[in-house]
């Protein structure tokens, strides 16, 4: 049994992505260095493990995990804040089409206000809501071979 992959779908997830955050920063960034302001991109949780049936998304967000993580270190002389956001799961009508469980999924309210809280106390990484991030993070540190036999497990029907 073939998997699906189109590239065409995979090009517009990378384009909605990553490619409107990086038309925001190159709109924004004169500025945010003129008021050595903060910017914040949005990431996922996702972005810490291969998820089979993410491909196109996971990609997206690793590829947003790592400018955001660039643009802390070269925006530091300009004294432009940089924070990305690593979300869970959250209440949206992408998240509602999803048939697969969504452990400690959260309100957008909830996330609105993780986000917030996180801007306020100058926070580099916001993640949230820690019983889901920690753990997948702890699992993205384990070797190739130890994650891709649990994703194997996870993906069988």
């Amino acid at each position: 049994d073939m998997p699906d992959f189109d590239s065409s779908v995979f090009m517009k997830v990378m384009s909605v992505n990553m490619g409107t955050l990086s038309h925001a920063i190159e709109g924004v960034l004169p500025k945010l260095i003129a008021s050595k302001g903060r910017l914040v991109g949005i990431g996922s949780a996702s972005a810490y493990v291969p998820f089979a049936r993410a491909e196109a998304y996971g990609s997206s967000k690793a590829a947003i995990h790592y400018l955001m993580k660039t643009l802390q270190i070269s925006l530091a002389p300009h004294d432009v804040s940089v924070s990305l956001v690593v979300p869970g799961f959250v209440e949206t009508p992408m998240t509602k089409q999803n048939d697969f469980p969504m452990p400690f999924i959260q309100t957008t309210a909830q996330a609105s206000q993780a986000i917030r809280d996180g801007i306020e106390s100058g926070h580099d990484v916001i993640e949230f809501p820690k019983k889901l991030t920690l753990p997948l993070k702890a699992l993205g540190t384990l070797p190739d071979l130890v994650w891709q036999q649990v994703s194997e497990k996870l993906n069988k029907k």
